[in-house]
């Protein structure tokens, strides 16, 4: 037989916070069938990250780093200076990072664009674009 694909997108903002169950039914003309109960945490709400270092500034090789957030993330960064980059993760399942110890991360000299990022279990971020010069 064919294969048929369907696409659907469902608005489920007004249960964001809530677990809710779905299942999904396929008919035809003959029969229907259903596939199991799944049960979800809906979470339609980006964290609410605040960065208190690095500031936009100069500093040595090591630039220390503060974040705190609303929820548990994954606190990660992006150096946009160097070739290649990749998102580098500082914390998992964490709600903050730097400020129980002190934590740094270690750059080259020059200028660097650096994107703190926080991201969710359900794939929603916050993001924070921050200069820093190395002298």
């Amino acid at each position: 037989g064919s294969n048929k694909e369907c696409f659907s997108q469902v608005n489920l903002s007004s249960f964001n916070g809530q677990s809710i169950n779905y299942y999904f039914s396929i008919r035809d003309p003959i029969r229907e069938v259903n596939n199991s109960l799944i049960q979800v945490f809906v979470d339609t709400t980006s964290p609410k990250m605040n960065v208190t270092q690095p500031q936009n500034d100069s500093y040595t090789r090591l630039v220390p780093i503060n974040v705190s957030v609303n929820e548990q993330v994954t606190i990660e960064y992006f150096d946009f200076a160097v070739l290649n980059s990749r998102w580098k993760q500082l914390c998992t399942r964490c709600n903050e990072f730097g400020y129980k110890k002190n934590k740094s991360i270690s750059l080259s000299k020059g200028m660097h664009t650096i994107l703190i990022r926080s991201v969710d279990s359900a794939g929603n971020s916050d993001s924070k674009e921050i200069f820093v010069n190395i002298i």
